[in-house]
């Protein structure tokens, strides 16, 4: 079951399944209770069915009002406030309590608006019980839009028990829409006033077949049942295959809440979002804790190695020991030409990069820093870059020797330095991180 459909009348709310027939819809109230009252009855009947479903609202014709705009109205479907005060003048509520919705192009437009005090408050009671409406559309709209099935320019005359719908559409849009009488007078004035054409004629089961059809000059004539053609919209509706032409389930009566038909896919998003991070955290964790293990496991294999190498001394700290009994067998040598102190790559890395000008370009493809040993290949962008970057290492105390330039592209040469630290001069230039 896609939803269900709430149908006015113009005596009675009828509520059924969408998509049911007819006699499948029930009466639960009065056309004149006011909504909190049509909220609980519609909540009654969902209660034993599936109380947290969705639902379709069709309108009877004189709970809205339609006209159509004046041609020196702004005809932009875009700014809808605007529309909206167009429309005031045909309105018989103040514009400011009137939810509209616009349909038809620059040279027609027609406007239907419905009273939003009337429908918020059954909104907002249905809604916070778990239903969520869905779409609220002018019932004989829908039904023609259900009729039509998009089949181009069409006007529909449809009889129904005490009054005419005469519903002119032209592709999705709807060009005229009048409630009229159930005269065919009436009905033959407004074909001729509005220039409507063709008239196809459509009675609901239970009119009583007459000469209507000839009297207005209907070119052809059939019998179905609104109620069921909106049904059967409504199903469309709610299942998301078809957009009403006229939508009024919008501005104050969305509701506040614009994503509501995306909700839940957007509280999926939101839960997938958070897994994601929970399980990111737990990555994280078990990231550390496996380095952690790494680091206790080094210490160990340090520890081990310094018992190996040193059988009776004990110590927590192998590489301080390792640094003072180092230092203890060059004093006792007296001399430092026997054994090399490793230098640290830190210090002249760091130098390196302070010496570059600031607008020299490099780009390394390999960059080696060994014992205070360089050896780099990377790419400036002309032969005097290269030269330049060479002698920036030179001023900073680096002795290099540069391997032939190679023309990769324009703007590309490739070069190769090699070289190692000076123990004169230049090798105090430069600032010490």
């Amino acid at each position: 079951m896609n939803g269900y459909l709430l149908f006015e009348t113009s005596s009675d709310w009828l509520i059924g399944p969408a998509g049911a027939s007819a006699h499948e819809m029930e009466r639960v109230a009065d056309r004149s209770v006011s909504p909190v009252e049509l909220a609980a009855a519609a909540m009654q009947y969902c209660s034993a069915r599936d109380p947290r479903s969705q639902l379709a609202i069709a309108l009877h014709a004189t709970s809205v009002v339609s006209a159509t705009l004046p041609a020196t109205a702004n005809a932009n479907k875009t700014d809808r406030r605007a529309l909206l005060y167009e429309l005031e003048s045909s309105l018989p509520f103040d514009a400011e309590d009137a939810t509209a919705d616009f349909t038809g192009d620059e040279t027609q437009l027609i406007g239907v608006a419905v009273r939003t005090s009337t429908l918020l408050p059954f909104v907002e009671n249905v809604e916070s019980r778990g239903m969520q409406v869905i779409s609220i559309f002018p019932a004989a709209i829908g039904a023609a839009q259900e009729y039509a099935g998009g089949d181009g320019d069409q006007c529909l005359a449809w009889r129904t028990d005490g009054s005419v719908e005469l519903v002119a559409c032209a592709g999705s849009q709807v060009r005229h829409w009048s409630h009229l009488a159930d005269s065919s007078v009436a009905t033959t004035r407004t074909i001729q006033i509005e220039n409507l054409g063709a008239v196809r004629l459509v009675a609901d089961p239970q009119v009583e077949p007459n000469e209507f059809a000839a009297e207005i000059g209907a070119v052809s004539e059939s019998v179905a049942s609104m109620p069921a053609q909106v049904s059967s919209f409504a199903a469309s509706v709610l299942a998301g295959n078809v957009t009403p032409w006229i939508e009024l389930r919008r501005d104050a009566l969305s509701n506040g809440d614009p994503n509501r038909p995306y909700r839940k896919s957007l509280n999926r998003l939101l839960l997938a979002a958070a897994g994601l991070l929970i399980l990111f955290s737990l990555a994280c964790w078990y990231r550390a804790e496996s380095y952690h293990a790494q680091a206790v496991d080094f210490a160990d294999q340090q520890q081990a190695l310094f018992k190996q190498v040193f059988p009776n001394i004990r110590t927590n700290a192998p590489m301080s020991r390792l640094k003072s009994e180092h230092a203890r067998f060059m004093s006792s040598r007296q001399t430092n030409s026997s054994v090399e102190l490793p230098v640290s790559a830190i210090e002249p890395t760091v130098r390196m990069l302070e010496s570059l000008p600031p607008d020299l370009a490099v780009k390394y493809t390999e960059f080696r820093m060994e014992n205070g040993k360089l050896d780099i290949s990377a790419e400036v962008k002309s032969f005097t870059d290269a030269t330049n970057f060479a002698q920036a290492l030179e001023q900073v105390g680096f002795d290099v020797i540069q391997e032939p330039l190679q023309q990769l592209a324009p703007g590309r040469v490739s070069t190769k330095l090699r070289g190692a630290r000076t123990t004169g001069k230049n090798a105090n230039n430069g600032s010490t991180p």
